[in-house]
């Protein structure tokens, strides 16, 4: 009977010692991920809200996507290390901007301000009308 106490107790032994091995692995994976941040702006250095960001990273083909809050900022936390990574920034009436290249080191910050310059092309004045759109002279004569 003592035979199978001393197994109880060295099998609990193990899985305390498997569990702590897990946490610190977990917890230095952690210490290794990458943070990218940013600020977007108009060409008047005025923050823009709404702008969406999608970082794709071109070796692992991981990507995700964010938008930027009431002051323009953006956050991208516990990315791999490694790259390259690009971000590609939209929003209706600016240009599509995409910037690449970046190779992120472990526990580093990769800290950006950018600048969004509106697109030549102007929206015309549109009514939506059900599943369907139609110009506004053509609905009101």
């Amino acid at each position: 009977m003592k035979f199978f106490g001393l197994q109880v107790r060295v099998c609990l032994r193990t899985l305390v010692l498997i569990l702590s091995i897990l946490q610190v692995s977990g917890l230095y994976a952690q210490e290794r991920a990458g943070l990218v941040r940013g600020e977007v702006h108009n060409a008047n250095n005025e923050p823009l809200a709404g702008v969406s960001v999608v970082i794709r990273n071109a070796r692992t083909n991981f990507t995700t996507g964010t938008s930027t809050d009431s002051s323009g900022n953006f956050v991208f936390s516990r990315l791999t290390p490694g790259g390259p990574y690009s971000l590609t920034f939209t929003m209706v009436g600016f240009e599509k901007q995409t910037l690449g290249g970046y190779n992120l080191k472990e526990s580093a910050t990769l800290s950006l301000v950018v600048k969004m310059t509106q697109s030549g092309a102007s929206l015309d004045q549109v009514v939506v009308v059900g599943y369907g759109t139609l110009k506004r002279k053509d609905l009101t004569g």
